[in-house]
C-alpha cells in the first residue's frame, strides 16, 4: 500500500506525492476533528445566524445569504466537506440521472487519495455541477491565526486549479467567520456562500437516520427520524432556497433522490447558485 502525503505552498498550483502507508487514510486524519458538544453548539450557532443573521453585520457572515425569501421554488442543492470516494460517487451519479445543479463545497486534504482527484475533476469539468472551496482542513476559521487562515483557502484554490475549476465560490466551515476573515475570502476574488436551509445530515447521520435532540435542538420531534421530511418543511416555509448536505455521509446519499422526487413532486425546480434569476445579490458583483 501507498501513503500520499503532500503539503502546498501557497498559491502553489500542483503537489507533491510522496510514498508510504495508506492512500485514504492521511487526508481523513488531517480534516480538524471536533467533540461532539463543540460540533453542536458550531451548528446551532450557524442556524440561528443563518435565520437572524450575524450581529456585527452581513459582510462579516459565513451562513447570511443575501438574497432572501421567497424563492418562487426554485432551490438550489450544495454539498459540503467532500469529495468521499463512495458517498459523493453515488450522489453525483443521482444528480445526473435527474438533471440537478448542484456545488460540491470540498476539502482541499481529501485531494490527497487520487480517487478524490478524480472525482473533483469529474465535478470541476461537468457543467451541471460547481467546484467551490471549503478551506484546506475544515477548521473553525473564526479561532486560527490570519497566515493559516491565508494557507487554508490559498492551497484549496490550487487544487482547485490544478482540476480546472474556474469559478470561485467559498464557503466557511460551519459558517464561522469573522469580519477578517471574511475580507481575506473576498480578497481572493470569492463570493461567500451561507444557506438558508440546513438539512442537519450530519445529524441524522451521526445517530444512524434519527438526528437526536442533544445534538440539534432545532428539529421537530415527530421528523427525528426523517430526514426528507424536515428539508421539506423547512423548503415549503421559504419557498426554497440553498441547502446544506454534506456528501461524505452514506445516509445523505441514500436520501437524495429521494427528497428530489418530493420537491419535483411539489413543482420546485432546481437551479445553481451562480444564477443571477434566483440569486442575484449573492452574484451582483459576478
Amino acid at each position: 500500500m501507498r501513503r500520499y502525503q503532500n503539503r502546498l505552498l501557497q498559491g502553489a498550483a500542483s503537489w507533491l506525492v510522496l510514498l508510504a502507508g495508506c492512500v485514504g487514510e492521511s487526508e481523513e486524519n488531517d480534516i480538524v476533528r471536533f467533540s461532539e458538544e463543540e460540533e453542536t453548539t458550531l451548528y446551532e450557532q450557524a442556524f440561528v445566524e443563518a435565520m437572524e443573521g450575524k450581529a456585527d453585520g452581513p459582510d462579516c457572515a459565513g451562513t447570511w445569504v443575501p438574497d432572501r425569501p421567497p424563492f418562487r421554488k426554485a432551490v438550489a442543492l450544495t454539498f459540503d466537506d467532500g469529495p468521499r470516494p463512495g458517498p459523493t460517487s453515488t450522489i453525483l451519479q443521482i444528480l445526473r440521472r435527474h438533471q440537478v445543479p448542484a456545488t460540491f463545497f470540498i476539502n482541499g486534504v481529501r485531494l490527497r487519495s487520487p480517487e478524490a482527484e478524480r472525482i473533483a475533476r469529474e465535478i470541476a469539468q461537468d457543467p451541471l455541477f460547481i467546484l467551490a472551496n471549503h478551506t484546506w482542513s475544515h477548521p473553525d476559521m473564526s479561532r486560527i491565526p490570519a497566515t493559516r487562515v491565508a494557507t487554508e483557502i490559498d492551497d484549496t484554490t490550487a487544487v482547485m486549479q490544478q482540476v480546472g475549476e474556474t469559478l470561485r465560490y467559498f464557503r466557511f466551515p460551519f459558517g464561522s467567520s469573522t469580519c477578517s476573515t471574511a475580507r481575506a475570502v473576498r480578497e481572493r476574488q470569492y463570493t461567500i456562500v451561507g444557506w438558508h436551509i440546513d438539512s442537519a445530515d450530519w445529524c441524522y447521520a451521526a445517530g444512524n437516520g434519527v438526528c437526536p435532540r442533544n445534538r440539534f435542538r432545532f428539529v421537530d420531534d415527530d421528523v427525528r427520524d426523517n430526514m426528507v421530511e424536515y428539508v421539506l418543511r423547512q423548503v415549503r416555509a421559504r419557498g426554497g432556497g440553498i441547502l446544506l448536505f454534506h456528501d461524505i455521509h452514506p445516509h445523505t446519499a441514500a436520501n437524495i433522490e429521494r427528497l428530489i422526487m418530493a420537491l419535483k413532486n411539489e413543482g420546485y425546480r432546481f437551479v445553481a447558485i451562480n444564477d443571477p434569476s434566483v440569486f442575484p445579490m449573492l452574484n451582483r458583483n459576478r
